[in-house]
């Protein structure tokens, strides 16, 4: 006999013969026909259609819906696919009245259901969360169906409005203080506005309520829950002062108040109550007294501690107590501005540390000399302060790997190659710049180092002028501006640039002939200025100046007098005046030697004249005697020369 089967009907036959199989089970309690009837109603309303294969085996093992059994009830579901139907997925679920545990997550499943109504029925459910599969809804709404509901103990709606339908908004309403076994609420991912109440509630442990955008201030009801452990309200818009009263949430244990939020004004003492903190992380332009840093031994319990840019607080200084920290793992003071102190040795004693961050904190002179004991160390940053040499021993024992940033201190590379070769992820740039030196027709520079490692690019009026390795002085005798750019073949990555010093023409004394060209050629009109110390003033052609109103001016039998005077052109485009590169007068002599030790000799000076009054000194090697009472303008004598005034005379140096 043949028979004819429709498709309906297959699958009828095929559905009841999974039901069965998910009631009958080897060894196992049989799942009560209630929930099996609602797993496979589920199952079939929102995975069948050729996008997934018919569920077989025993309920717990059905893909997609994570099933829980315990005894004969179905009591944990979790959810991750987004396909759900909403109204399909409501009637199945509440029909699933054993539940204690339900967890969903997708874009798609929410949609279209404007609240959880369906848990009216699940008396038993202790924990419901929701990920990204919000209707937008005021908050108000969604929540009403939950807060009868006396056993719920953990609530977690979150959202992610870029990719999903929208975000819960509104404020939390105040009948959320019925929920008198509510112990975690995570709102996250929402557009809420309003969070006074949440705080009413009796025994709430955790609070979690980040990337909201919410604006306004910590509600001084948090003063009321007493119970609270965890607080993480991580990226909003949250301004105004830090309540007195988070003083009496005395559990306190994480406190997270990052991301977007601006608090001000002064921390409340009151928050050393709660002295059960694990982690603080609160970031803030604060002025007054700190009483954390204050009172830093207190928080023995200490394991994360993060406060940046409150630039305008007391003390000034991190306190010795902070080496009573023995949980201390991670520390951050980024930006609180220590004025003119150092670091304490005393954080050498927090030997648990992996991540100490003092960043931009006014921070002087050296490296503790006992933070090699912080042996567990991965992240030690040390950057934007004024941190010099020397660098202490032991320094070597840290861990070689460790991410070590010492940018923006006070080093050359003195003790860098060391510890260049040592660390392997060590950040060395930027550092400031190093001081420049002009003596005789020598530029200098000290860039420490092994002098063979380092190689210097001499710029002048801008351009590359020459490169040399191994030299840290230039000879020269242009005039022009220069700076040089020093590099390490070991302490790759840093440059090392000097200041710029003008190099002008020297001129020898008693009178001397010079010429300047402005910097601007291209003005309507021209006029050279000249400053002996007074203030620039216009200058017209005479006996000593020709060409004061064009681009170019000559110096006809300049005195040695005028050594230290500037000329300057004023150059006109239309209306707007433009000034040329400075030109200073230098008249100095330089000591040859070539006659011999007498200063008073002239054939021993470059200039063939003896120095006077208005006459800069430069004496680079050898041996001078002063015999005879003598005055002049400046005196520079290079390490390794030797001036000598013999007994009863007098040396007169005016600058």
């Amino acid at each position: 006999m043949l028979i004819t089967l429709t498709l309906s009907a297959m699958k009828k036959i095929f559905y009841s013969l999974v039901l069965l199989f998910a009631m009958v089970k080897p060894c196992q309690a049989q799942v009560i026909e209630q929930d099996s009837l609602a797993a496979l109603d589920l199952y079939n309303s929102n995975f069948a259609g050729g996008i997934y294969p018919p569920p077989s085996g025993p309920v717990t093992s059905w893909p997609h819906l994570g099933i829980g059994v315990t005894g004969d009830r179905i009591t944990s579901l979790s959810i991750g696919t987004p396909i759900f139907q909403g109204p399909l997925f409501l009637h199945s679920v509440a029909n699933l009245t054993a539940l204690k545990k339900l967890s969903a997550s997708g874009c798609g499943m929410m949609c279209s259901v404007s609240s959880p109504s369906y848990a009216t029925n699940l008396d038993s459910l202790e924990e419901i969360s929701h990920s990204g599969n919000f209707y937008p809804l005021d908050v108000a709404d969604f929540m009403a169906p939950l807060l009868s509901m006396t056993n719920l103990k953990k609530v977690s709606f979150t959202s992610y409005a870029a990719l999903c339908c929208g975000r819960l908004t509104g404020s939390i309403p105040a009948a959320i203080s019925n929920m008198t076994n509510l112990r975690s609420l995570n709102l996250s991912g929402n557009s809420i506005t309003g969070i006074d109440s949440v705080f009413n509630c009796p025994n709430l442990e955790s609070f979690i309520f980040t990337s909201n955008l919410m604006a306004g201030s910590i509600p001084a009801t948090i003063g009321n829950c007493t119970t609270l452990k965890y607080l993480n309200i991580y990226d909003n818009l949250m301004t105004g002062t830090i309540p007195g009263s988070i003083g009496n949430c005395t559990q306190l244990r994480v406190l997270n108040t990052s991301g977007g939020n601006s608090f001000t004004g002064e921390i409340p003492a009151s928050i050393t109550n709660c002295t059960n903190l694990s982690t603080l992380i609160l970031p803030g332009n604060f002025t007054g007294v700190n009483p954390i840093i204050q009172n830093i031994g207190l928080f023995t319990n200490m394991d994360t501690l993060q406060m940046t840019q409150n630039v305008s607080q007391t003390p000034h200084r991190i306190p010795d107590a902070i080496g009573r920290l023995s949980h201390l793992s991670n520390l951050s003071l980024g930006g609180l501005g220590f004025s003119g102190s150092t670091i304490p040795d005393s954080i050498s004693y927090c030997t648990n540390l992996k991540n100490l961050s003092l960043g931009s904190c006014n921070f002087t002179g050296t490296l503790p000399e006992h933070i090699g004991n912080l042996t567990n160390l991965t992240g030690l940053y040390l950057n934007s302060n004024s941190l010099s040499l020397p660098i202490p021993a032991s320094i070597y024992n840290l861990n070689p790997s460790l991410s070590f940033n010492i940018s923006s201190n006070r080093f050359s590379f003195d003790g860098l190659e060391q510890l260049k070769q040592h660390f392997t992820n060590l950040a060395s740039s930027p550092q400031p710049n190093i001081s420049i030196r002009y003596y005789g027709n020598r530029l200098s520079v000290s860039a420490g180092g092994t002098l063979a490692n380092n190689t210097y690019k001499w710029y002048r009026g801008g351009e590359l002028y020459t490169t040399v390795t191994g030299d840290s002085t230039l000879n020269t005798t242009l005039r022009g501006t220069y700076y040089v750019e020093v590099t390490n073949s070991i302490v790759t990555g840093l440059t090392l640039t000097s200041s710029s010093i003008y190099v002008p023409l020297k001129l020898c004394p008693p009178t001397a002939n010079v010429s300047f060209t402005s910097s601007y050629a291209g003005g309507s009109s021209f006029q050279w200025q000249m400053n002996d110390g007074t203030g620039y003033v216009d200058i017209s052609d005479n006996a000593n100046f020709s060409g004061t109103t064009t681009p170019f001016l000559e110096l006809i039998n300049i005195p040695s007098a005028f050594n230290g005077y500037l000329f300057r052109c004023v150059v006109m485009y239309g209306s707007t005046p433009y000034y040329s590169q400075v030109e200073p007068l230098k008249f100095e002599t330089l000591w040859t030697g070539a006659s011999t030790s007498n200063w008073e000799d002239a054939a021993n000076w470059n200039c063939s004249a003896i120095p006077d009054s208005t006459t800069d000194v430069v004496i680079t090697s050898g041996t001078v005697v002063l015999n005879s009472n003598t005055t002049i303008r400046s005196l520079f004598v290079a390490p390794g020369a030797s001036l000598t005034v013999s007994p009863g005379v007098t040396l007169t140096v005016l600058h």
